[in-house]
Formats: structure tokens, sequence, C-alpha cells
């Protein structure tokens, strides 16, 4: 049989034996975090197809796909922490805005990381958190 075929079975005994590993690790939180079963990534995938073309792969197509599945799964808010200077970062903080509008205005924020604190940051974090606590006590 040909490459292709036995690289298929190969991914497909190696997600059933992730699957496994997964529900038994997250067993014992089950009713403590209400939002464990991770969505497929073909799901990420499909989410992220309005705001970013599949060609670019790997970290931001992946990263738009999971702000809009943390949103299906009503999160108060999203923190975009990236490493300073990261590109696929960089490119998810500039749709933010447009994935806020089209969500119900959840509040996100995006955070660079380059090792030092700086003064801004504290004062950012604190407003977000106030927005996604008022987004929180208004789903009530």
């Amino acid at each position: 049989m040909d490459k292709q075929y036995w690289n298929w079975v190969k991914n497909t005994i190696q997600n059933k034996a992730q699957a496994m590993i997964e529900h038994k690790l997250a067993k014992p939180f089950h009713g403590v975090i209400d939002y464990l079963d991770e969505t497929p990534t073909n799901g990420i995938l499909d989410y992220s197809d309005p705001y970013v073309d599949r060609s670019f792969e790997g970290e931001t197509v992946l990263s738009v796909g999971k702000v809009i599945d943390y949103y299906h799964q009503r999160v108060n808010g999203i923190i975009n922490a990236m490493p300073f200077g990261c590109m696929p970062g960089t490119i998810v903080t500039a749709i933010l805005k447009k994935l806020r509008e089209d969500h119900d205005n959840l509040p996100m924020i995006s955070l660079a990381y380059d090792g030092t604190q700086h003064a801004g940051t504290e004062t950012k974090l604190e407003a977000f958190m106030h927005q996604a606590k008022q987004r929180m006590h208004l789903k009530r």
C-alpha cells in the first residue's frame, strides 16, 4: 500500500491514543472546569476562515480560530500573550479589532513580552479585567 495510506493509519491511531490520554487526564477536573473538551483542529480552522487564509498555516490561523472557539465557549475575555516581535502574534493583534467587533465586543487584549517589566502593562491588565468582570455580570 502507498505511503499516504500508512500515514493516515498512523495519524488515526495517534489521534485516538491522544484522545484517550486527554480524557484520562481531564476526568478529575470535570465539574470544576467546565470547558475542557477541545474543539478539533478542523473546527478551529473553520472558525478562522473568514479572517485568515489557511495558507498562513501554523500559529496565526490557529490563534484566530481559538479566539472564536473561546467566544462560543462563553469566556469573558481573551488575552493574546506573545513574545516581543513575534510575527504570528502581531498578525493576530491586528485581527483582534475585527474579531471583537464581530463577537459582541468580547474584551480582548494583546500583550508582548520581552523579559522586562513595562509601566503600562499593569494598567492595561486592570482595564481588561474590569471589562471581563462587567461582561461576566451582564451574562448572569
